[in-house]
C-alpha cells in the first residue's frame, strides 16, 4: 500500500509559505521535493494559492460603509416596514366604510326620495332638449381665447401633468 504522507512536508510547506521555494532552500530539500509525488503536489498547490494570495491582496479592497449608517439605514427600513404594515388594515377599513356610506346614501336617497327622482328626469330631459349649435358665444371670449391659445394650453398641461409630478416626486425609492 502506497503512503499519503511524508516526513518532509512540513519543510516544504514552510520554504513555499515563508516564500524561500526554490531559490534559498538548500539543494537536498529541492532534490527531494523532484522525486518525492507526495510533495511536488505540495510545492505545486502552495505556490497557486501563494500567487493567487498575492494577486488578491493588490486587488482594491471594496468599500464598506460605516457601520453607524448601516445600522441607520436598517433603522429607516425597519421603520417603513412597520408603517407599511400598519397602514395597510386602516386603508382597507377606510375603502370599505366609504362603499358603505355611499351605497346607503344611494338607498336612502335614490329609492325613498321623490325630489331626487324627479331631477333626475329633468336634468335627462334638459340634456336631450339642449343643443349646443344654439349656444351663441360672445366674440370678445373667443377673440380672448384665440389669443391666449398657448398659455391656457400651458395651463392646461401643468394642471394634467401636476398629480403625474406629486406621484413621483412621493413615491418611495426600491431597495
Amino acid at each position: 500500500m502506497r503512503s499519503f504522507e511524508c516526513a518532509r512536508e512540513d519543510d516544504v510547506l514552510a520554504a513555499v509559505g515563508a516564500g524561500r521555494w526554490p531559490d534559498r532552500v538548500d539543494a537536498e530539500l529541492r532534490a527531494h521535493v523532484s522525486d518525492c509525488a507526495i510533495c511536488h503536489d505540495i510545492v505545486a498547490v502552495a505556490m497557486t494559492f501563494a500567487t493567487v494570495t498575492a494577486e488578491e491582496s493588490q486587488a482594491p479592497a471594496a468599500r464598506l460603509p460605516d457601520s453607524g449608517v448601516v445600522w441607520f439605514r436598517a433603522q429607516m427600513r425597519a421603520r417603513r416596514d412597520a408603517a407599511r404594515t400598519a397602514v395597510r388594515p386602516i386603508t382597507i377599513a377606510q375603502a370599505l366604510s366609504f362603499a358603505s356610506v355611499i351605497g346607503l346614501l344611494g338607498v336612502l336617497l335614490g329609492a325613498s326620495s321623490a325630489w331626487l327622482q324627479t331631477g333626475v328626469h329633468w336634468l335627462g330631459a334638459t340634456a336631450q332638449r339642449f343643443k349646443p349649435g344654439s349656444v351663441s358665444i360672445p366674440e370678445s371670449l373667443i377673440v380672448a381665447l384665440t389669443d391666449h391659445a398657448t398659455l391656457l394650453a400651458s395651463i392646461g398641461a401643468a394642471l394634467l401633468l401636476m398629480p403625474v409630478a406629486v406621484y413621483f416626486a412621493m413615491k418611495e425609492p426600491r431597495t
